[in-house]
């Protein structure tokens, strides 16, 4: 197994352990995750049923009581911020992947060493941007923000909005 999918791997765990804190249910990396339809073998979802792209979209397995969320995981070595106010062909890949689930709310979260963590998330979802200071809305489409106190200043508005 190479490095990258080691830190991949360890980020995936590293963000369910922080979830399962901060919502108070258990978060797990789901096995194999990305291999089954991420990726390159994204072609897989389109002849999967509901109940089978549910079990197996994102990279961290919920619990019941957040089934309508997806999160997709990043962790990489570098991206160009200045990317995102042109057109950033990396976070539109990872926009794809994330966006390719049947859940009515998806997370793509990700990690740039040295330079923090941060998520992705539809702009029409504007419940979530009551409690945050600084955001950037890309591509007219979604919402870019520092992952920071995220999650702990919305887990209310994560789980009592399950249709989003």
């Amino acid at each position: 197994m190479n490095n990258n999918k080691n830190k991949g791997k360890s980020y995936e765990r590293s963000l369910a352990k922080h979830l399962t804190k901060v919502f108070g249910f258990n978060f797990e990396r789901v096995p194999n995750s990305g291999a089954f339809v991420g990726g390159k073998n994204i072609f897989r979802a389109e002849k999967l049923s509901q109940n089978q792209l549910l079990s197996s979209s994102g990279d961290i397995m919920t619990p019941e009581e957040l089934a309508h969320v997806d999160f997709e995981c990043k962790f990489y070595k570098e991206l160009a911020f200045n990317s995102l106010f042109t057109n950033c062909e990396i976070l539109n890949k990872w926009l794809t992947q994330a966006s390719c689930t049947v859940k009515p709310l998806w997370f793509l979260c990700f990690k740039i060493n040295h330079k923090g963590e941060y998520l992705a998330f539809e702009k029409k979802h504007t419940k979530l941007l009551d409690n945050l200071e600084t955001y950037m809305i890309y591509r007219n489409a979604y919402i870019v923000t520092s992952l920071d106190k995220f999650f702990e200043q919305n887990v209310q508005t994560i789980l009592n909005n399950t249709t989003f």
